[in-house]
């Protein structure tokens, strides 16, 4: 009986490619052992397109109003993905991550108005559930089902609150937190810094809980607090890798499995990147991920890149950058914008000379499986400790 196959409830939320490739990949090696898994996909960034899975059925939910408007702000000038363009590793940069935390607040309101969905997945008879930790509308939703075994997921490191709900210790003196730029050897203000960060997520958090746990008591008064229901996961899947990560003292409800999304095999290039990679001797990819859109850096940066482009005309740069047209007028041949690229097969391309990435765990694990040499220009949360 414990052996036979299980019905797997993933609560998967939009809010990145490299968040719902992670959970795609974890559905489809559940699905490879033999069990069932249906990802609830609330569409909170529906731009980002894939579910990450081959296998798993979805179940989609509409955008909410408050998702649709962060979504728009991924679009222009001066919305919230511009402030993280500007995020520096401090105590307080958690306050750029607000709007976002409100936004997924907002959807779970309507989620829980919906009843006919939340019958309709009841009737799906669910047995066990994973969730992304990032999103605690999950952990609403596993009660809502009555799924008592459950694990929660981090597409990242461990989150410095991560700590408190698994009961891993933060070892403060050497376990740099998510975001700072320091690494395991750290000076003595490094170290007050890394306290003073700890300290803040808490309180940040803290008040995130509060928030999530007035929505949610207002429909269900019997269920627990949100962070309890984080403590209560049986397991906490990390997209990090022992090999590579900081040392630090764990438990054993935490099981690293960084590089599940990569795919083992990449594949060849279709002749426009192939024929990319071989006008010059040295190409070079640039790419800052699909959360923090190139468009909307600042342009100091974007001309910094433009003139390092003009400064190695013997070099090919291919920059992932989503409104092309913008350099039209620059006059560099050797720099290549292109909306979207095939980044796992580009960097496993011999040809390739050098990735310059913002660093999400998704492009590490996958730069350190490819043996590419990196360049890392982290711009916002675990990235800069991503980079060390």
């Amino acid at each position: 009986e414990s052996s036979r196959p299980l019905k797997f409830f993933g609560y998967s939320p939009m809010v990145g490619r490299s968040h719902t490739t992670f959970m795609g990949a974890l559905a489809d090696s559940l699905i490879e052992q033999g069990h069932e898994v249906v990802l609830f996909a609330p569409l909170f960034t529906p731009s980002n397109g894939s579910h990450g899975t081959s296998k798993a059925r979805i179940i989609e939910y509409p955008t909410c109003a408050a998702a649709k408007k962060r979504e728009n702000d991924t679009k222009k000038e001066g919305g919230t993905i511009s402030d993280l363009w500007r995020v520096i590793p401090k105590v307080g940069s958690w306050e750029v991550y607000r709007p976002f935390e409100l936004a997924l607040l907002e959807q779970l309101k309507e989620l829980l108005d919906d009843e006919e969905l939340i019958e309709r997945l009841r009737a799906e008879k669910f047995e066990a559930g994973f969730s992304e930790a990032i999103d605690f509308g999950g952990m609403v939703f596993m009660h809502l089902l009555g799924i008592t075994n459950y694990s929660i997921t981090m597409s990242g490191p461990t989150y410095d609150w991560g700590f408190d709900v698994t009961g891993m210790p933060f070892m403060a003196s050497y376990v740099p937190g998510i975001m700072t730029s320091s690494g395991e050897r750290m000076t003595f203000m490094e170290r007050v810094e890394n306290i003073r960060s700890l300290l803040y997520t808490k309180r940040f958090m803290g008040e995130m809980y509060t928030l999530f746990d007035g929505v949610v008591k207002e429909k269900h008064p019997q269920f627990p607090g949100v962070k309890e229901m984080l403590s209560a996961a049986s397991f906490a899947f990390i997209n990090t890798d022992p090999l590579f990560d900081f040392p630090r003292p764990t438990v054993h409800k935490v099981i690293e499995i960084g590089g599940i999304s990569v795919k083992m095999q990449a594949q060849p290039l279709d002749s426009n990147f192939s024929s990319l990679l071989s006008l010059r001797s040295r190409t070079i990819f640039i790419s800052f991920g699909s959360i923090t859109t190139s468009f909307l850096m600042p342009e100091e940066w974007k001309k910094t890149i433009v003139e390092v482009a003009r400064r190695m005309p013997d070099t090919t740069f291919i920059w992932k950058y989503e409104r092309p047209s913008d350099f039209d007028n620059e006059n560099v041949p050797n720099l290549i914008c292109v909306e979207w690229a095939p980044q796992l097969d580009l960097i496993n391309d011999s040809r390739l000379s050098l990735f310059i990435t913002h660093s999400g765990m998704g492009s590490v694990n996958e730069g350190l499986r490819a043996g590419i040499p990196m360049i890392a220009i982290p711009v916002c949360g675990d990235q800069f400790r991503n980079s060390q």
